[in-house]
């Protein structure tokens, strides 16, 4: 009897090692499929907030107080958490302050502007602060595809042709030359927000297609021979003279080659999955 009660100790003894040894294993494998760890820099982002200073590839219906967005307008961003900045947030848990952007702005034009329009414009460095004005974080600019569009001159060499172009619509106090004005937001935006990380975007590709197949492009520039390459050693230069780093998003990944399966169709804004690269660039950035 006694020795059959051993046995029996001894089976059960055996078959829990047993089912604790495939516990185990289980476990680990089950490890495999577990998110890493938070790294370091990626603890210290989530949390923290960020504003927006952009034109419409930052904007979306509801997010901005302007009546001049493009998200959504007939495109797969429709809904907040596809925008860059949405995604960009499910990546590094960055949480949005103040989404400050107009559809159509340039950093160029009359910093006295009342509309908010212009880039460095009171009113819309004001708005970075949000509805409590309570400074954000971080502060990304995103901006100079329209003054590309809107044929600014990208350096002063050629303001004397751009004052005998333009004129001088909006007075003595507009500013027409990018490079002025890029230098002006930045100095503005250090001393309205000292305490705010400022981190500067490249413009994204810009691309016009010939044909209706979008297979066939060229590289465009404006009315004095800018490219928006142009524009973006602009941004680095002077960006680096302020101290300000600067995320490379022309290079997310969006390129005449598949443009047209990253962008909408006029070749300029990000679909949703142009936003999606362009996240995953400024998130590789800021946890790096």
């Amino acid at each position: 009897m006694k020795k059959l009660s051993f046995l029996i100790k001894n089976k059960k003894s055996r078959r829990a090692a047993q089912r604790f040894s495939a516990a185990l294993a289980f476990i680990s494998a089950l490890a495999a499929f577990l998110p890493a760890p938070l790294t370091a820099a990626a603890a210290e982002l989530a949390g923290r907030s960020f504003s927006i200073c952009g034109d419409s590839i930052s904007t979306y219906e509801g997010y901005v107080d302007s009546d001049i967005f493009y998200y959504p307008k007939d495109t797969d961003v429709d809904s907040p958490s596809k925008t860059w900045w949405g995604q960009l947030s499910g990546l590094t848990g960055l949480r949005l302050l103040s989404d400050a952007s107009v559809g159509g702005a340039t950093v160029c034009g009359n910093p006295q502007d009342p509309t908010g329009k212009c880039f460095t414009s009171d009113v819309r460095i004001q708005k970075l602060a949000g509805p409590r004005g309570v400074s954000p974080d971080i502060i990304f600019v995103e901006g100079g595809i329209n003054d590309f569009a809107q044929n600014r001159p990208v350096r002063p060499d050629a303001f004397q042709q751009a004052v005998i172009s333009f004129g001088d619509p909006e007075g003595p106090d507009n500013i027409i030359v990018f490079s002025d004005a890029y230098d002006l937001l930045l100095t503005k935006l250090q001393e309205a927000y000292p305490d705010s990380e400022i981190i500067a975007f490249t413009c994204t590709e810009i691309i016009t297609y010939t044909d209706e197949t979008h297979t066939k492009w060229f590289a465009p520039t404006n009315v004095f021979g800018a490219s928006i390459r142009d524009f973006n050693d602009v941004i680095r230069v002077t960006a680096a003279a302020h101290g300000i780093q600067v995320i490379d998003v022309h290079g997310c990944g969006i390129t005449p080659e598949n443009g047209a399966l990253l962008t909408t169709a006029d070749g300029v804004h990000p679909n949703a999955t142009g936003c999606m690269l362009m996240a995953q660039t400024i998130a590789a950035e800021l946890l790096h």
